[in-house]
C-alpha cells in the first residue's frame, strides 16, 4: 500500500513518471526526504544545499530550486500534522544508453507522505543494533550526496527483520561508515566521534546539525576513521537522520550500552529547531 498523499512531477498532481526517465533507468539522481513539523519543512536550507551539490556532482543540471521551494512549502502546510516531504531530481527523459544529453531537461517531483511513526521509547531506552555483513563500495566522486543507487542499502537492510533496528555498515577496508538509513556517532573518552566521508557515506542534514551544535556548546568532535574495536569499546553511541532525529544505541548484537551517556551529551541541544523536543 502506497503511504503517498499527494504527488507533484514538475508542478503538476500526478503520479506518471515517464519509462524513459532517467532516474528509472540509470538512478541518474538526487533525492531528499525532508520531516514536517508544524507546517513546515524542517532543515530545508541544509536538504537543498544538499540536493544542489548532489545535481553538481552527477552533472545535472537543476535551475528550478524557487519552484521547488513554493511546491514544498504548499505541501508542508497540506500535511495534516507531522509528515514527510520527498524531493526526487533526476537527469530527465533520455534515450537508452549511459551518454548523457545535454539537452535534456530535469524531472522535480515533489511527494509528500504519510510518516512513519517511531515510539518515543527508542530515544528514551535505546535501539537494538546489528553489525551488517553488505560493504559500502569506494567512490568519492558519489560519497556525501544522497543519490538514487541505494542498493547497498537495501542489501544489508535484508539482513534483519524486526529484531533489530538498524544495522551498521562497513567498507571494505572494515572501517565503520554508517547505518543503513543514518549517520553514526560514537562516544569516548569524553570526545564526540563520526566516520569520515571521504569516500563513502551519505552527509546526511541531521549529521550536520549535530555537529553544528557541538560547536555551539564546546563539545569535543573529530571526524576520523573508525573500527569495529572502536564501536564495541565506546562509551555511548547513537544513530542520527532527519526522520528519527536521534537514536542512542543500548545494545549492538551481544554488547551493552548506557543510553544515559548519550543523553548526557545530547541535553544541551537546541532540539525545538527540528521540531522535537527531547
Amino acid at each position: 500500500m502506497s503511504d503517498i498523499a499527494t504527488a507533484l512531477v514538475n508542478g503538476q498532481v500526478t503520479d506518471y513518471v515517464s519509462i524513459a526517465d532517467r532516474g528509472l533507468a540509470y538512478g541518474d539522481g538526487v533525492f531528499e526526504t525532508i520531516a514536517v513539523a508544524d507546517g513546515k519543512p524542517c532543515l530545508w536550507k541544509k536538504h537543498t544545499d544538499r540536493l544542489i551539490y548532489g545535481c553538481k556532482q552527477l552533472g545535472i543540471v537543476f535551475n528550478n530550486l524557487d519552484e521547488l521551494e513554493k511546491e514544498v512549502f504548499t505541501l508542508s502546510r497540506n500535511a495534516q500534522s507531522n509528515g514527510v516531504i520527498k524531493i526526487i531530481i533526476t537527469r530527465g527523459v533520455g534515450a537508452s544508453g549511459y551518454k548523457t544529453q545535454p539537452s535534456a531537461k530535469p524531472s522535480r517531483i515533489a511527494l509528500l507522505q504519510h510518516r512513519q511513526t517511531f515510539s518515543e521509547q527508542l530515544y528514551r531506552n535505546g535501539v537494538d543494533v546489528c553489525f551488517c555483513k553488505q560493504r559500502l563500495g569506494y567512490n568519492p566522486t558519489l560519497s556525501k550526496i544522497k543519490h538514487l543507487c541505494r542498493l547497498e542499502q537495501v542489501l544489508a537492510r535484508m539482513e534483519w527483520q524486526d529484531e533489530y533496528h538498524e544495522g551498521i555498515m562497513f567498507d571494505y577496508y572494515n572501517n565503520a561508515i554508517e547505518g543503513t538509513m543514518s549517520n553514526l556517532f560514537i562516544i569516548s573518552d569524553n570526545v564526540l566521534k563520526t566516520p569520515k566521508l571521504d569516500n563513502c557515506g551519505i552527509q546526511g542534514v541531521m549529521r550536520e546539525w549535530i555537529l553544528e551544535q557541538c560547536q555551539r556548546h564546546n563539545i569535543a568532535v573529530k571526524q576520523q576513521t573508525i573500527d569495529r574495536q572502536a564501536i564495541l569499546e565506546a562509551d555511548g553511541l547513537f544513530f542520527c537522520n532527519a526522520l528519527i532525529r536521534v537514536w542512542p544505541v543500548r545494545s549492538i548484537e551481544a554488547n551493552s550500552y548506557d543510553v544515559a551517556v548519550v543523553h548526557r551529551l545530547l541535553r544541551s541541544f537546541a532540539f525545538s529547531e527540528v521540531g522535537i523536543a527531547l
